[in-house]
């Protein structure tokens, strides 16, 4: 948001607006990574596709539009790696194309997995999917079930009660378990 106003401030001052200043103050949440047990129920209520998506989440660390724009072709097998890049429809925020590290388990599920196309966690009709984290909330054991969003395909009622958690690690790639074999679920 800052980035934002500052824009406005120097645009104002480009046409001799001089008396523009505009501090913007907030505090920023702190989001704390999750718990083991929380990972294991998580885990324990997920289908396979989304032990796949959570796992892919929680190794790369990469954030929701990143892996809602995954292609097969960013993998590799051979280093191992995982690459963010440009498309011409999306770009990595603050154009930042990388590689991450990815664990040889993760990689093996992905060898598993068959989709048509080229992206990695396609919708069914094998569009891009852009509300990737609402499974999270909509699924997760007793968590973020959200009042607005329902799915009849796959009741919430399988899931047990349990503590309020949140997606936030996963939005910010806190929830990282990257290289850290004593992890795995």
């Amino acid at each position: 948001m800052s980035n934002r106003v500052a824009e406005v401030v120097t645009f104002l001052r480009h046409f001799n607006i001089k008396d523009v200043s505009v501090r913007v103050r907030y505090v920023e949440k702190e989001v704390r990574a999750y718990r083991p047990d929380e990972l294991k129920t998580l885990f324990a209520a997920a289908t396979p596709e989304e032990w796949l998506l959570f796992q892919f989440y929680l190794c790369t660390g990469c954030r929701e539009q990143e892996v809602a724009n995954a292609h097969w072709n960013e993998v590799d097998y051979v280093d191992r790696l995982f690459r963010v890049t440009a498309k011409p429809n999306w770009r990595p925020k603050d154009l930042e194309e990388r590689e991450i590290p990815v664990p040889d388990y993760l990689l093996a599920a992905l060898k598993e997995k068959t989709t048509q196309g080229d992206l990695i966690f396609p919708t069914a009709d094998g569009k891009r999917d852009g509300h990737m984290l609402r499974k999270i909330w909509r699924g997760g054991p007793g968590w973020w079930v959200s009042s607005n969003y329902t799915n009849s395909a796959r009741p919430t009622q399988r899931f047990s009660t349990g503590p309020g958690l949140t997606p936030e690690p996963f939005k910010n790639g806190l929830g990282i378990l990257h290289w850290k074999p004593r992890w795995h679920i």
